[in-house]
């Protein structure tokens, strides 16, 4: 019974060390470096990138070390910052409402106020679930979907993974 309990409670142990250091590597803010870009810094792209005909921010907004982050992660950090309003209209599943998270651009950018550095959420750095719903929005919206039926989408395919941030399309989109 005594070895049976020290290997439960090292086994919980484990667990709750993984799941804290998975929380601790959700979590963050990164302040854009220098050059330090703001919102007045004229960073949108209308042209096609990588496939895409939207809006996307430039890569030169990203801090250095966001810059070597691998390519879907990199578009949907460039895709959120470019399109708020829809990345504001889409909810994540992957648990981050935790971290309170509203929308799904929260998992990109923590503060974006016109004439300020902006201020990246580490979040979607290692958050696979965050990047493939943005990854699906910016698909959706290529085929031309409009923000309430993206919406839908990402409900209909990403609820099993959480709950979903709180945000209501009526106050987004």
């Amino acid at each position: 019974m005594n070895t049976k309990m020290t290997t439960l409670t090292r086994l919980w142990l484990t667990l709750m060390l993984i799941f804290g250091a998975g929380l601790a590597a959700c979590g963050g803010r990164e302040e854009a470096a220098a050059p330090s870009r703001s919102l007045d810094d004229g960073y949108r792209n209308v042209a096609p990138v990588a496939g895409h005909n939207h809006a996307m921010a430039a890569v030169s907004v990203l801090p250095p070390d966001m810059r070597q982050m691998p390519r879907e992660t990199t578009q949907a950090y460039l895709f959120s910052l470019a399109n708020p309003d829809l990345a504001q209209a889409v909810p994540c599943y992957c648990g981050c409402v935790g971290l309170g998270h509203v929308s799904s651009y929260d998992c990109y950018v923590a503060e974006a106020q016109p004439g300020q550095a902006i201020v990246f959420d580490a979040h979607a750095r290692n958050c696979q679930v965050c990047v493939d719903i943005t990854q699906d929005a910016m698909r959706l919206l290529d085929e031309g979907r409009s923000p309430p039926e993206i919406r839908a989408f990402i409900d209909a395919t990403y609820a099993v993974y959480g709950p979903a941030t709180p945000l209501e399309m009526d106050d987004h989109g």
